[in-house]
C-alpha cells in the first residue's frame, strides 16, 4: 500500500519504489531498502528537476519546440508560427523564466494583447497555448496553465462578395479577353478554389475530357530561413492547406467548354495554368492583376478571396448541401463551413420557407 498522496510502495519483493510523474502518461521509478531511503531520493530528483526548470528560459523552451516541430508542419505554418513566437509573445516574456510563468501571468499577457482585432488574438493565442501544451506542460505537467488560456470565439458574421452586377462585369471582362488570366478568374469563380491553388494548377491537373480539375498543390511565397541564402524569400510549392484541400472539383459543362476552345491544339500538359508556361505565376503578381482587372471595369477593389466567398455563397443560394460545399472547398469539417457562411446560410433557410409559403398557398387554391 502506497503513502497517502507521495506514490512510495513497498513491493513484494520487500523494496521500496517511488513513482514521479515527469510528463502525462510518463513516470521515473526510484527504488530504495526503506520508505525514508526513497523518499529522500524522491526529494533529491524533484530538488534537481526543480533548480532546472527555473535556469530554463520561457522563450527558449517555446523556440526549442518551435524548431523540433519544424520537420513536421509545411514551410508556410512554420513561417506563420515564428512570426507570431517572435513578433508577439518573446518580446513580452523577454528573460522570465519557466520558474516564473504563473496563471496571473499568462493572463496578464491575455490582457496586454486585447488591443489587437479578434482574429489576431485569436492566432497568437492558439499558437501560445498549442506550444505551451505541446512543450512546458508536458515536460513539466502543468496543465492548468494551457487551460487558462481561453481563444476568443469569431464573433465577425459579414462576408464580403460580389454582387450579381459586379461579378457580370467580371465576366464580360473575361468573355472579351480570353487569356489564362482571365479564365482563372472564371474558374475561381465557378469552382472556389484558393489564390494559392489556382496559381500551383498545372493544365496536366484539369481533365476536360471528364469535366473536372484535381487539386494538390498550392504556391506560396514565405521568408527565407536558410542563413546562406542572399534571398530573403523563396517560392514554396507544397501540398495544400488541409488533407482535404486535396481534392477533385467537377467543372460546370459551360467552363469546360470554354477551355476545351482556348486549348486546342496547344501543347500544356505540363504547364502551368495561369502562365502557359513551366514557371508559375505566383500569387502576389496574380493578386495585382486582379486589383488591375477590378479597377478596369470600374468595381470596388476586394481580394482574391472575395472570389472565394462569392463562389461558397451562389453555392448555397442555389440550395447545394453544406457538406458537398464543404468537400469543394477543401475545409478541414463541415463545422469550417459553418461557422464561416453562417450569415449566408440564414438567406438560404429564408428561401426554403418562402417556398413552403408557396406550397401552403397553391394547397389552399386546391
Amino acid at each position: 500500500m502506497s503513502r497517502r498522496g507521495e506514490n512510495i510502495y513497498k513491493r513484494k519483493d520487500k523494496r521500496w519504489e517511488a513513482r514521479i510523474l515527469i510528463s502525462p502518461g510518463k513516470y521515473r521509478y526510484l527504488y530504495g531498502t526503506s520508505y525514508n531511503d526513497v523518499k529522500q531520493k524522491k526529494t533529491v530528483f524533484l530538488s534537481k528537476q526543480n533548480n532546472a526548470r527555473s535556469e530554463e528560459l520561457f522563450s527558449d523552451v517555446l523556440e526549442t519546440w518551435l524548431i523540433d516541430h519544424s520537420i513536421a508542419i509545411k514551410p508556410s505554418t512554420y513561417e506563420n508560427y515564428y512570426y507570431i513566437l517572435h513578433k508577439h509573445v518573446f518580446p513580452y516574456f523577454k528573460n522570465q523564466n519557466i520558474q516564473s510563468i504563473n496563471e496571473r501571468c499568462i493572463l496578464d499577457y491575455q490582457k496586454s494583447i486585447s488591443n489587437h482585432s479578434s482574429a489576431m488574438q485569436r492566432k497568437i493565442l492558439t499558437i501560445l497555448k498549442m506550444a505551451m501544451k505541446n512543450s512546458i506542460c508536458k515536460r513539466y505537467n502543468t496543465t492548468s496553465l494551457c487551460d487558462i488560456i481561453k481563444i476568443p470565439k469569431n464573433t465577425s458574421k459579414h462576408i464580403d462578395i460580389f454582387t450579381l452586377e459586379e461579378q457580370n462585369l467580371i465576366e464580360k471582362s473575361v468573355r472579351m479577353n480570353v487569356t489564362p488570366r482571365s479564365l482563372g478568374i472564371l474558374l475561381c469563380l465557378y469552382s472556389g478554389i484558393r489564390l494559392g491553388e489556382i496559381c500551383a494548377l498545372k493544365w496536366n491537373c484539369v481533365n476536360l475530357t471528364r469535366g473536372f480539375m484535381e487539386i494538390k498543390a498550392t504556391i506560396t511565397r514565405i521568408n527565407n530561413f536558410d542563413g546562406g541564402s542572399k534571398q530573403k524569400t523563396k517560392l514554396v510549392i507544397s501540398e495544400p492547406k488541409t488533407i482535404k484541400s486535396t481534392r477533385i472539383i467537377p467543372m460546370p459543362d459551360f467552363l469546360v467548354n470554354m477551355l476545351n476552345s482556348y486549348t486546342h491544339d496547344q501543347q500544356l500538359d505540363n504547364k502551368y495554368f495561369l502562365s502557359n508556361d513551366v514557371e508559375p505565376i505566383e500569387p502576389r503578381t496574380y493578386q495585382r492583376y486582379f486589383y488591375k482587372l477590378q479597377k478596369e471595369i470600374g468595381i470596388r477593389k476586394r481580394n482574391f478571396h472575395v472570389i472565394r466567398h462569392t463562389f461558397a455563397s451562389r453555392t448555397l443560394y442555389l440550395g447545394v448541401d453544406i457538406k458537398t460545399l464543404s468537400e469543394l472547398l477543401g475545409h478541414s469539417s463541415v463545422i469550417t463551413t459553418l461557422n464561416v457562411y453562417s450569415h449566408t446560410l440564414m438567406e438560404t433557410k429564408i428561401k426554403a420557407m418562402r417556398k413552403l409559403d408557396q406550397f401552403y398557398n397553391d394547397l389552399s387554391d386546391i
